[in-house]
């Protein structure tokens, strides 16, 4: 079976984006792009008008939405300049830094600690400043980080991921260049200490697949890990993990970065993967299942229906209604286009 889609809007996105990330806060959704932040009706509806929202200098890397706030995740600009943290209360109208407690001396320059990932439960939040493997946290509203592992600086290996799940912490990245890693660990009652260790957790064959997310993807009750070339898969909340989809480079076919997973509304078996390609020049990806990840078929092709050259980020969206919306660049119009799932054909 193949998904169509039906086109809803665009944004003009001339340059490439690795950022696409959404936030609903009725009666708007925000969107914001490595470049842009936008706000729209959060009905996502084709007669939708995007409003860009002015943000300070440097590269936006995340949006969420907590119980207390919007949340900004950004780089600091080239200039130094511009903060790396911010929080919203009135639904994105204003912007607060939240950041000086990420200010550090590096090599005689002040500078932030760069996030690009964020968790909160309660009163807990959860980041990963500095890149690497570093992972923070903070029980007193981002005043103070205590540091679970890592170092207190701006590394130069690629941000890590991670996932928070009960007391249990699974991260996974790259670092050193071309050492992939997956490591689970067990936080103390206070949540500032391990009770168990981070240990690698990670396949023998993992190779420098770099881990794209992490997620507890609920249908399936498994904790999911996108990887440079697959996505691997957990049934005991990360301490053990198989692949369900597993590519090899320069084999001819597909080598996806897989880096989002959405279910399809009205059975927990079907779901769709999505990310680029980096074996088809960075093209679109996107492989749907209806049995629980256990087989996969490429669908890609069905996104040229709304996107003529469609690249690098695709963002998979569940919306609050059910509904099910794909997001890609497309370098043919220079812009970032959305579009809901509308049904499948022979």
């Amino acid at each position: 079976m193949k998904p169509k889609f039906r086109l809803l809007f665009a944004l003009p996105e001339p340059a490439a984006v690795e950022t696409i990330a959404v936030a609903f806060e009725a009666p708007h959704a925000l969107i914001a792009t490595s470049s842009s932040l936008w706000q729209v009706d959060d009905t996502f509806s084709p007669s939708g008008v995007p409003r860009k929202i002015a943000t300070e200098k440097g590269e936006i890397q995340a949006l969420y939405r907590f119980f207390d706030g919007l949340y900004l995740l950004k780089y600091m600009a080239d200039d130094g300049s511009g903060n790396v943290l911010l929080r919203s209360t009135d639904h994105a109208a204003t912007f607060t830094p939240i950041d000086a407690a990420l200010t550090v001396n590096e090599a005689g320059f002040e500078s932030k600690l760069n996030p690009t990932r964020m968790a909160a439960s309660g009163n807990l939040k959860f980041i990963n400043a500095g890149g690497g493997r570093n992972i923070l946290v903070s029980d007193d509203d981002t005043q103070t980080w205590t540091l679970l592992n890592g170092m207190f600086a701006n590394m130069t290996c690629y941000a890590g991921k991670f996932l928070f799940r009960n007391d249990v912490m699974i991260i996974g990245g790259e670092c050193p260049l071309d050492v992939a890693y997956l490591m689970r660990g067990t936080l103390s009652p206070d949540f500032k200490a391990w009770r168990e260790p981070l240990v690698s957790v990670a396949p023998g064959d993992i190779s420098n697949r770099n881990v794209q997310f992490i997620e507890y993807f609920e249908p399936w009750d498994m904790v999911l890990a996108g990887v440079e070339g697959g996505l691997l898969a957990s049934r005991d909340l990360g301490r053990t993990w198989e692949w369900l989809i597993r590519e090899e480079i320069g084999g001819g076919g597909p080598y996806p970065y897989i880096q989002h997973i959405v279910p399809l509304p009205g059975s927990d078996e079907q779901a769709f993967a999505g990310g680029y390609d980096k074996g088809s020049n960075g093209r679109s990806y996107l492989a749907l299942t209806y049995d629980r990840g256990q087989t996969w078929t490429d669908v890609s092709g069905s996104v040229q229906a709304f996107a003529k050259d469609p690249r690098q980020a695709m963002a998979l969206i569940s919306h609050p209604d059910g509904r099910v919306i794909v997001a890609v660049q497309d370098f043919a119009s220079a812009a970032i286009v959305f579009a809901e799932l509308a049904g499948f054909e022979a």
